[in-house]
């Protein structure tokens, strides 16, 4: 890994990281013993920018002749996009449609993604997702869902 592409890595853990520890702090903390909804992702949030931290010291400390470049955003705007669709589609139509649309939109960063390729990999994890989560762990979870409920 170049040293530009350790930095920004480590700039963006350590922005996320930071940005989920101040939301997490918002949510009642408690103590090891007993965990409050908060607990676990403040954890979670202040390791991933501890590891962003380690990797801009790292990037920092190692000299490199190589320029930094820039890597397009585009993979990164449609797959926050797919999320958001997820979290939409989940409460209006159901596990199975945020799924599959999770995967298509998530599937069109790919320049040369296919059609059947994405489709067999949406009815997998639609498979998947409804055996694990509303079979399995018997989350209220709407498999499909049509008109208002």
């Amino acid at each position: 890994m170049t040293t530009g592409r350790l930095f920004w890595g480590g700039l963006v853990f350590f922005g996320v990281g930071s940005a989920w520890a101040v939301l997490a702090a918002s949510y009642p903390i408690g103590t090891a013993s007993k965990m409050g909804p908060g607990y676990f992702p403040l954890v979670l949030a202040v390791l991933l920018a501890v590891i962003g931290l380690i990797a801009i010291t790292q990037a920092a400390l190692t000299p490199s002749d190589a320029p930094v470049q820039m890597r397009p955003f585009w993979p990164c705007v449609v797959v926050s996009a797919a999320v958001v669709a997820f979290g939409l589609l989940l409460d209006t139509a159901g596990l199975v449609p945020a799924v599959l649309g999770l995967v298509v939109i998530s599937g069109g960063q790919r320049l040369r993604s296919r059609p059947l390729e994405l489709l067999i990999i949406a009815t997998i994890l639609a498979t998947g997702a409804t055996l694990l989560f509303i079979r399995g762990l018997q989350l209220p979870l709407a498999v499909f869902q049509f008109g208002e409920q």
